[in-house]
C-alpha cells in the first residue's frame, strides 16, 4: 500500500540522486560539523559510486539538498494543515490535506528542476464517498498533516490494513510512476 508520505520521499530521492545545479543561496549556508570519514578520505570528497549517490555529488552538496528537502517537507505539512483546517468533516480534511501536500511537492520538485512524481487522486466527490466507508482511525490517518504529526499512531494502523480497506485507500490516492 502506498502512503501519502510518498511525495516527500520522491523529492528526497530526486534531490539526492539528480545532479542539477542549484541556485546560490542569498546567504552562505551554515557550516556543518564534519562527518566522520574513513582515514584519508576528506569530507568533501565525492560520494562513492554504488552507495546510492552519484559520484559527482559532494557531502556539502548533499547536505544542501537535504536542507532543501527538509524545508519542502515542512512546507508540505504546513499547507496540508492549513487546508485541512478549512474543512469540516474528517474526509474533507483528508482530501484537502493530501491535495495541498501534493501541490507543494509538485511545485517544489519543478522548482528544483526535477520531474514531479505523478499521483492519481480520486475526484473530490468520489474521494469523500470512499473515505466515508473507512474506519474513523483510517480516515484520520489518511490526512497528510495528521499522519506526519502522529506517525506512531498511524503507521501501525495504515500498515495493518486488511486487503479490502487497503484497496479503498489505494483508490483515494496513489503514485502512478514507480
Amino acid at each position: 500500500m502506498r502512503q501519502p508520505i510518498g511525495p516527500a520521499l520522491a523529492i528526497l530521492v530526486a534531490a539526492c540522486t539528480v545532479d542539477t545545479p542549484q541556485p546560490s543561496p542569498a546567504a552562505p549556508p551554515e557550516p556543518l560539523a564534519p562527518a566522520p570519514t574513513a582515514e584519508g578520505t576528506p569530507a568533501s570528497a565525492p560520494a562513492e559510486a554504488g552507495r546510492g549517490s552519484p559520484p559527482d555529488v559532494t557531502v556539502q552538496e548533499l547536505a544542501q539538498r537535504l536542507r532543501q528537502v527538509g524545508a519542502i517537507l515542512a512546507s508540505m505539512k504546513e499547507k496540508a494543515r492549513e487546508a485541512a483546517a478549512a474543512e469540516q468533516s474528517e474526509c474533507a480534511k483528508s482530501f484537502a490535506s493530501v491535495t495541498a501536500a501534493i501541490d507543494v511537492s509538485e511545485r517544489a520538485t519543478t522548482a528544483l528542476g526535477l520531474t514531479p512524481p505523478s499521483w492519481t487522486i480520486a475526484p473530490r466527490a468520489e474521494y469523500l464517498r470512499l473515505c466515508r466507508s473507512l474506519p474513523p482511525a483510517v480516515q484520520r490517518c489518511s490526512r497528510y498533516d495528521y499522519r506526519a504529526d502522529h506517525a506512531d499512531e498511524c503507521a501501525p494502523i495504515m500498515d495493518g490494513l486488511d486487503g479490502a480497506t487497503a484497496a479503498v485507500v489505494e483508490q483515494l490516492y496513489h503514485r502512478d510512476d514507480p
